[in-house]
């Protein structure tokens, strides 16, 4: 029993490592297909990790008007996008946290995000903040019915919400490259 529960432990960490480690090389690849296909050389492949290390050296700006949701909320978000991760079975098939939801739990951690990334932009309180928040909302209210929409359909060809049980679906077991793994990640 224990010896599962390591396992378990052990699996899931290597996976929010390879999400970590990964999305900064993927984030640039795509940019860097992207150029190629417009003609230009694009960035260099360990761009991400170079503006990252930028990032992380620079010194943190808040505003004496903002309060704990300001500071709180990369925190938050980054949070939920590693727990997101988690959901989606990649190092093993049988994803124990599937039971409190599966996509409609997934649903909801990417929609969690987004709450507090619209009321941060609020805190500040000018009036180029309330245009940041208006199109984080407009962005969500465009994107989220489409992808809503997309998951139930996959839903209600399984049968159920559990992430794995979607994945076992003829069509998307037969093919060698799931659109939906993509999606999710």
């Amino acid at each position: 029993m224990k010896l599962i529960i390591l396992q378990f432990i052990s699996l899931g960490a290597a996976q929010i490592l390879t999400v970590l480690l990964l999305s900064p090389f993927i984030n640039t690849l795509i940019k860097k297909i992207k150029a190629l296909l417009q003609g230009r050389y694009g960035p260099p492949l360990l761009q991400g990790y170079y503006d990252l290390t930028k990032y992380f050296c620079k010194e943190s700006v808040v505003s004496k008007h903002a309060s704990w949701i300001f500071i709180t909320t990369p925190y938050i978000y980054f949070a939920t996008t590693l727990f997101a991760s988690l959901l989606i079975p990649t190092f093993y098939d049988i994803a124990s946290l599937n039971v409190l939801g599966g996509i409609i739990l997934l649903i909801y951690i990417f929609g969690l995000g987004r709450f507090f990334v619209a009321i941060a932009s609020m805190e500040p309180g000018s009036g180029f903040c309330g245009m940041a928040s208006s199109r984080e909302m407009m962005l969500a209210l465009l994107i989220e019915p489409v992808m809503l929409l997309a998951l139930f359909v996959l839903v209600l060809m399984s049968g159920s919400t559990n992430i794995p049980s979607i994945f076992n679906l003829p069509m998307l077991s037969s093919c060698s490259f799931c659109p939906f793994y993509s999606f999710c990640c």
